[in-house]
């Protein structure tokens, strides 16, 4: 009965963990859907214009949730100062916040523009579709420093537990990109609006970011709780926090980077198998990616409520939140295996008609349900360490799970043994299974050295 006990937890915080998780969720499902939007409609105007494109978006999303990781520095500081009740310590930690969005809005701005085709090229992608990823991955760039300056603002909308204003923004945003996309990209004749394909699409999405960018800053002035925080005011020098931060959200962004990179890169590497094979794969890998964000959601809010209960010193809370989300990530991971399992051939088919290609989409997500509860339990066990400031151990064990041992693999079964994308994504789920193993053992030493872990096993110890 023991074991059962060790992973009770109050209704009240598994109230507060859905509060925060729902509107997370539902954000980061409008901003993965915005591009399944750009990869739907372009695959119902043309398959090659679709591919290049999916190729554009798997070297766009590591750059951008790479940067986002980064600034996840912002929630966890955030989430400390809100704990402790000092709310205007918040607005220092933003303007720290945006020094470090500018230099990731340079670094990612040069690599849109001046280095993707050469790693397009290193990859050995297919020259065919090489010209349309570019020139999507430059019409995009025009939103990349909307988009970064909108993730440290909602950095600090999750650290004071307030994520619902992001989900109304990206909802609108969701609305607005899908019909930009639409009209740039097929055109609109009564408005006299000419279609321009791939760049369309790019500059559709990065207008939509920019838009984003400027209602977000409209709530700052409008919610209450985020207007207490004065987030606008004469804007403050950098503090001893900054190296801090920097500190911490390297590790962080570098550890989502690791992640997200692997499955970019198992894409690249699927590019040169042409048209149909890249197809699938992205169709496959944006079908799941709308899983995946449900782990993620549940990370972000625990981070939340870990960050908020180490700034107060509750760590009996932290040991009970930290078991909660074990036990609620293995729940809607085995839904979600059900579900996709159950819609395979169904959901492709609202990306591309082409029989070919969503068959072979449909197998990969079969593969796809093998890494869902092990892909949950490591997401869950990282947002937990990032909220006791724990980032640096989990950036080299995420790094060697998915570079040390899945890149290879997924190298050797797809190219060499020439699996193609059946041997990517068996590499895959071997690599997110080590993962999963290593960070829930780095989440089991680090809560046994919690003060409050160490009397319970004395106190066991004495048998009491």
């Amino acid at each position: 009965m023991k074991i059962f006990e060790r992973f009770r937890f109050q209704k009240d915080e598994f109230k507060t963990l859905l509060s925060l998780m729902m509107p997370i969720l539902i954000t980061q499902w409008f901003l993965v859907g915005m591009g399944a939007v750009d990869i739907a409609i372009t695959g119902h105007f043309n398959d090659s214009v679709q591919a290049s494109v999916g190729l554009g978006v798997m070297v766009w999303n590591p750059l951008l949730l790479c940067s986002t990781g980064v600034l996840m520095s912002v929630a966890i500081f955030s989430a400390h100062e809100f704990g402790r009740g000092k709310t205007l310590e918040v607005a220092k930690i933003w303007h720290n916040g945006l020094l470090i969005s500018t230099v990731l809005i340079l670094l990612v701005v040069l690599i849109m523009n001046f280095f993707s085709e050469t790693l397009l090229r290193l990859i050995r992608v297919d020259e065919t579709l090489i010209p349309g990823s570019v020139s999507y991955l430059r019409a995009l760039s025009i939103g990349a420093p909307a988009i970064l300056v909108f993730n440290s603002l909602r950095a600090v909308c999750d650290g004071v537990a307030r994520p619902i204003i992001i989900t109304i923004v990206c909802g609108i945003g969701f609305v607005v990109n899908a019909v930009l996309n639409y009209v740039l990209v097929n055109g609109y004749e009564p408005l006299g609006i000419p279609s321009f394909g791939i760049v369309g699409s790019g500059v559709g999405t990065g207008l939509t970011f920019w838009i984003m960018l400027l209602l977000l800053i409209l709530f700052t002035f409008i919610d209450p709780r985020l207007k207490s925080l004065r987030l606008f005011r004469r804007p403050q020098k950098p503090d001893e926090r900054l190296r801090e931060m920097v500190k911490v959200g390297l590790p962080s962004g570098a550890t989502l980077f690791a992640e997200v990179a692997i499955f970019s890169a198992a894409g690249l590497i699927l590019g040169q198998f042409g048209t149909n094979v890249v197809a699938s794969h992205q169709i496959s890998l944006s079908i799941t990616s709308l899983t995946f964000m449900i782990p993620v959601s549940l990370a972000m809010a625990l981070t939340a409520m870990t960050g908020h209960r180490m700034g107060r010193m509750d760590y009996a809370s932290v040991l009970r939140v930290s078991r909660m989300g074990i036990v609620v990530v293995i729940g809607l991971m085995v839904v979600t295996s059900l579900i996709l399992f159950g819609a395979r051939y169904h959901i492709p088919q609202l990306y591309n008609s082409n029989p070919e290609i969503v068959h072979m989409s449909a197998a990969l997500i079969i593969y796809s349900i093998f890494f869902q509860l092990p892909d949950g339990l490591q997401i869950a066990a990282n947002g937990v360490l990032r909220g006791m400031k724990d980032t640096k151990t989990p950036m080299l064990l995420g790094i060697a799970s998915y570079w040390l041992i899945a890149f290879p693999l997924c190298y050797y079964l797809g190219v060499v043994k020439e699996m193609e994308a059946a041997g990517v994504w068996i590499g895959l789920i071997v690599g997110i299974l080590f993962a999963a193993i290593f960070l829930n053992i780095r989440l089991a030493i680090l809560s046994r050295r919690l003060p409050v872990a160490k009397a319970v096993q004395e106190t066991e110890v004495l048998g009491v």
